[in-house]
């Protein structure tokens, strides 16, 4: 039988690369302290500052990381823990 998971993982770290380079994703304005909430999300969401949170889903770190800035009191990313997440994270 398959691993799936692996297969999985490999698949969004190949993607990833290509992600951190995208205009899309605006990695450079990002690390600069740029959110990668939209405001639709953020009023969505309300005041979360001080709230105990579970990110669920982050793709590549951004928006756990972006949650995280608004300091939630605690946070906890648990979407895919590939090696695209630390990639924003120890730049």
């Amino acid at each position: 039988m398959s691993n799936y998971i692996e297969i999985n993982r490999q698949s969004w770290n190949k993607r990833t690369e290509a992600h951190l380079k995208s205009e899309f994703y605006d990695l450079e304005n990002f690390l600069k302290g740029k959110s990668s909430q939209n405001d639709i999300e953020l009023n969505l969401l309300g005041d979360i500052k001080g709230k105990t949170i579970l990110h669920l889903q982050c793709h590549f770190g951004q928006d756990t990381i972006s949650l995280g800035r608004i300091w939630c009191g605690s946070y906890s990313g648990r979407g895919n823990v590939f090696k695209s997440w630390w990639s924003v994270l120890c730049f």
